[in-house]
């Protein structure tokens, strides 16, 4: 079934939940990258670690949640695929360009680092996500041949969820248990070498799928349930096996159990909870979102350059702080930026027509 007509601004045709998410999502992002520096840095006994930990599994389902709006907008939009090569792909080439060459110059001109080492720069830069999302809408095509049916999307789900979620998941388990099986049984698994439906391929069809198709009361009960115990016990994992360690052991990668139960959950109470007219400033929040996605890792590298970071106060508030104050810095930039863009389109069209 497709999305009610209340959860839609029928003035800019907009599915209003995913204005909401988006503009949330982007938030989450920057915290991701405020948290990082705590989590990474401080020692794995102490109550800052402790403390970017719990940040660190609250707000890690952004990139993945993303990934689902846009699997949700692009595999229900009925555009060719010329159409979304010339409009989609080309355009988030031009983005990937420009953004590439602004990273790259900062890496040589600012950080003198060589020019191998600042191509590295880019490539592990947020950019990463411009280029897995081309590589997305290059194969939706196909996908739309899967989603065309709920039970060849659901079909779908299984066997990506199976492969790429659920047996790494029991291997790991498996293998403090009883190693030589968890071996075993990774061996069989590179025997099947099953491929097809990786990557973040799954969340491009969650979305669509959860964005269209009903499903029952239950379904998103369990959702709910085990999204929400995701939340606690992630933190509770990270730690324990850390110490257990004496190393970081994460347990916040994208495609991993506890991340796509999050998201799964966030996306659905999302749709449910936000359905009403959306804000004006949280629409401009959700359209500023790529902006502050890719402007947020220059301002982090003045912050660091500047030592200013979570220190100034107990990290249960700089954290969040910085992370708010990033956020809005990065998205008044952008906006600003938008507002310059239509000013100048402005005074071309109306050059043009004198």
């Amino acid at each position: 079934m497709r999305a009610h007509a209340n959860d839609r601004d029928t003035r800019a045709d907009r599915i209003i939940y995913m204005d909401w998410l988006r503009a949330i999502a982007a938030f989450c992002v920057v915290a991701t990258h405020a948290a990082q520096p705590v989590w990474q840095i401080t020692d794995i006994s102490s109550s800052a670690w402790r403390v970017a930990n719990i940040y660190e599994s609250a707000v890690r389902w952004s990139v993945p949640v993303f990934v689902m709006i846009s699997g949700a907008l692009m595999l229900k939009s009925r555009k060719s695929f010329r159409s979304i090569f010339q409009h989609n792909i080309v355009r988030q080439s031009i983005t990937l360009f420009i953004w590439g060459v602004l990273y790259f110059a900062e890496s040589v001109l600012y950080y003198k680092k060589g020019l191998s080492e600042s191509v590295l720069v880019v490539l592990y830069s947020p950019l990463w996500f411009l280029f897995m999302l081309i590589g997305l809408y290059a194969i939706i095509p196909f996908l739309r041949l899967i989603v065309e049916e709920k039970r060849r999307t659901e079909y779908f789900l299984l066997l990506s969820i199976a492969f790429q979620i659920v047996f790494p998941f029991a291997l790991r388990w498996l293998d403090r248990i009883i190693p030589q099986a968890a071996y075993d049984f990774d061996v069989l698994l590179d025997d099947i070498h099953f491929k097809f439906g990786m990557g973040f391929s799954l969340y491009f069809v969650l979305g669509y799928y959860l964005n269209t198709y009903q499903i029952s009361r239950r379904t998103e009960l369990l959702i709910c349930i085990v999204g929400l115990a995701a939340f606690f016990v992630l933190p509770y994992e990270a730690r324990k096996e850390s110490i257990a360690a004496g190393r970081i052991v994460s347990q916040y990668d994208n495609l991993t159990l506890g991340i796509m139960l999050e998201s799964a959950f966030v996306f659905v109470v999302a749709k449910k909870l936000f359905t009403k007219n959306v804000p004006a400033v949280i629409q401009s929040a959700a359209a500023c979102s790529l902006g502050v996605y890719l402007l947020q890792k220059i301002v982090f590298d003045v912050l660091g350059e500047l030592r200013l970071n979570y220190q100034f106060v107990n990290p249960i508030l700089s954290i969040p702080l910085i992370s708010l104050g990033i956020f809005v810095f990065c998205w008044m930039l952008t906006q600003g930026f938008y507002f310059l863009m239509e000013k100048g389109k402005a005074a071309l069209h109306k050059a043009e027509n004198r």
